[in-house]
């Protein structure tokens, strides 16, 4: 990104802070990752120390983070091109690591962890939370049934 953006030392705080310089816009970004991954977080990060950070959003590009890859691709296959200037992150974390924060906080998948067998009973993966957008209602159909202990293979 040499070019598109100026470090400009911030001594108050011994840390340094990204500005848009002249120039072309930076790409948008599309950060994908399953629940308790860290997506929110890294995209707190971004914003606190890249200025003209932009989601894929601003460019016609919604879509849901916590989406399956291959259901984007699917989704948007009718667009050819539609990811070319998107800087895409996918977040991954320890699975083990992963169904421990699960079982604390299991967010859209909380019916999944209600049962004494939760880790290897069957669960559906649900639909975007946020109704709306033609993207979500594509996706509707992408739901998908897995054990917990195997979705770091599904997704």
């Amino acid at each position: 990104a040499a070019g598109l953006l100026d470090r400009t030392a911030t001594a108050a705080v011994g840390t340094s802070q990204l500005t848009e310089a002249s120039g072309p816009p930076s790409p948008p970004v599309a950060i994908l990752g399953l629940f308790n991954t860290g997506t929110n977080l890294l995209w707190k990060l971004l914003e606190k120390n890249f200025a003209c950070v932009r989601s894929s959003d601003v460019v016609g590009l919604p879509l849901w983070k916590h989406a399956k890859p291959t259901d984007l691709i699917d989704f948007y296959k009718s667009k050819p091109g539609a990811f070319k200037d998107v800087v895409t992150v996918a977040m991954i974390r320890d699975p083990l690591s992963w169904v421990q924060s699960l079982r604390k906080s299991p967010y859209d998948l909380k019916g999944c962890v209600k049962n004494a067998h939760w880790a290897t009973a069957g669960c559906q993966f649900p639909a975007p939370s946020s109704p709306g957008s033609s993207f979500q209602r594509g996706l509707a159909a992408h739901t998908h049934a897995f054990p917990v202990s195997n979705i770091e293979s599904v997704w």
